[in-house]
């Protein structure tokens, strides 16, 4: 049963929660999101250019909160069955992206490559990381392949 001290608390936790900065920015970067995905392929240049575009958006939301925009990471989520390759590849410095763009295209020689989308990294100030994702595509499948991939990202090393 919900009384009003047990309301209160739910309010207060609730304020406090939208004055966090790492909130803020989780918020505005999935803001102003299509409802629908529209399921298509898309190429290795395209997803590279769209995981640089969102990084660098993230990067600005996170000077503009007052946090450390290095603290922001991304990486694309993809999948190729035929070469059994699954899992996320992390955004490099700017200066690298050549050999992460050629690492993707290596991976669509060898089989079809398909992109699920971006999974984001916030490193927050008490040590641990907040964790959530952009999908490209849509459909149970792409849903529990970027699931799988959210799960083995977060799960701590031993």
């Amino acid at each position: 049963m919900l009384t009003a001290e047990s309301r209160q608390k739910g309010y207060l936790a609730m304020r406090a929660q939208m004055n966090d900065p790492a909130v803020k920015v989780r918020q505005r970067t999935t803001a102003g999101r299509p409802a629908r995905i529209v399921n298509q392929q898309i190429s290795v240049v395209t997803a590279v250019g769209r995981i640089v575009s969102e990084i660098d958006r993230g990067r600005t939301i996170m000077a503009e909160e007052g946090l450390i925009p290095g603290d922001l990471a991304a990486g694309l989520v993809h999948t190729s069955l035929e070469a059994g390759e699954f899992g996320c590849k992390w955004l490099p410095p700017p200066g690298q992206i050549g050999e992460y763009v050629t690492a993707f295209e290596q991976m669509a020689a060898r089989g079809h490559l398909d992109f699920l989308g971006i999974i984001w990294r916030l490193r927050r100030t008490d040590g641990g990381a907040s964790f959530w994702v952009l999908p490209f595509r849509g459909g149970n499948a792409a849903k529990q392949q970027l699931q799988a991939v959210m799960h083995f990202i977060t799960q701590p090393r031993h």
